[in-house]
């Protein structure tokens, strides 16, 4: 039996850092889309972002809900972004010029969305969504999943993490918190990116939930219902 993924909710004194609403991120493909723009179209893009994070309403932005959770937002006149929006998260999927954005018939449709999800590259390791570092990620195990929900208060052995979990990757990150955050699914893989790497681990799950561990400066930290228990 799988454990309930915990949806990420700031605590107290955790303010997201784009204009205290939102925790703004680029997906892979945006990235790669990103590194073949021309230099003036990244430079409007900048300036655009930058405006984004101290006021995401401001008017001049355009910055609206096109189908359900997609967002749209304008780049001057020839450029556009998109993105998804999930409570207070933000992933950037998508940038292009404004006829590239007028192909997708209103807009960006949720078909054409669906479709492009299923044809995302596929990460190799989790430094293919952030820069590797000292902090590590370890996911639980499924079989040690099991053992947690059947035998009350079992918990890892810190000395000895691959008997129950599998390292997922490292982080520059120090706050775990922040990194609770940033391995949500829709953060670090919006478009499916993580199955396949996911698949091959053995861990089951994505999103980091109740039960995976975070090694930070030497701290073993695990996820729990209340935030995060030292071992």
């Amino acid at each position: 039996m799988a454990l309930k993924q915990k949806r990420f909710i700031p605590q107290p004194g955790s303010t997201p850092p784009i204009a205290g609403r939102f925790w703004s991120f680029r997906s892979a493909k945006f990235k790669k889309l990103w590194n073949a723009l021309p230099w003036d179209a990244k430079s409007a893009a900048e300036s655009t972002f930058l405006k984004w994070k101290a006021n995401p309403f401001n008017p001049i932005l355009e910055w609206k809900e096109n189908y359900h959770s997609v967002w749209r937002i304008s780049i001057g006149i020839f450029w556009r972004a998109i993105c998804r929006v999930d409570g207070n998260v933000v992933i950037w999927t998508w940038i292009g010029t404004h006829e590239a954005y007028n192909r997708q018939k209103n807009g960006f449709n949720l078909k054409s969305f669906m479709k492009t999800a299923q044809q995302s590259p596929q990460y190799t390791s989790l430094a293919d969504a952030y820069p590797p570092g000292g902090t590590q990620v370890w996911y639980w195990k499924q079989e040690y999943a099991r053992d947690m929900m059947t035998q009350h208060g079992t918990r890892p052995d810190p000395s000895d993490l691959q008997k129950t979990h599998v390292l997922i990757g490292t982080l520059t990150e120090t706050d775990p918190e922040t990194i609770f955050h940033m391995m949500q699914g829709e953060a670090w893989s919006p478009m499916g990116e993580a199955k396949t790497m996911i698949g091959k681990s053995g861990s089951g799950h994505t999103s980091m939930s109740v039960g995976d561990i975070l090694v930070v400066n030497g701290q073993v930290k695990m996820v729990d219902n209340a935030g995060f228990l030292d071992l």
